[in-house]
């Protein structure tokens, strides 16, 4: 059987600290979620805008259509109120 060094038995064995490094990690841990929460909050939120612009170009293009029986005319409406949102 192979003896360990006492140096090293004494590190293994000494809890000397723990806390602190446990409150480090923990920390560390506790960090990475919230940016990840605000990161999803943000993606969230972009995703909702995009789409009322998506529905109200969606809305104004089809409208322009009905209007003029013109698809070009109504995708260039729906592109020119998708890009002004």
């Amino acid at each position: 059987m192979t003896t360990i060094h006492p140096t090293l038995r004494n590190l293994v064995t000494d809890e000397r600290g723990n806390v602190l490094m446990t409150f480090g990690l923990t920390t560390l841990l506790a960090v990475a979620a919230v940016g990840g929460a605000i990161d999803f909050g943000r993606a969230s939120k972009e995703k909702d805008r995009l789409q009322a612009a998506l529905d109200a170009a969606v809305v104004g293009g089809m409208t322009k259509y009905r209007e003029s029986n013109d698809m070009e005319e109504a995708k260039t409406r729906a592109i020119g109120l998708f890009n002004a949102q």
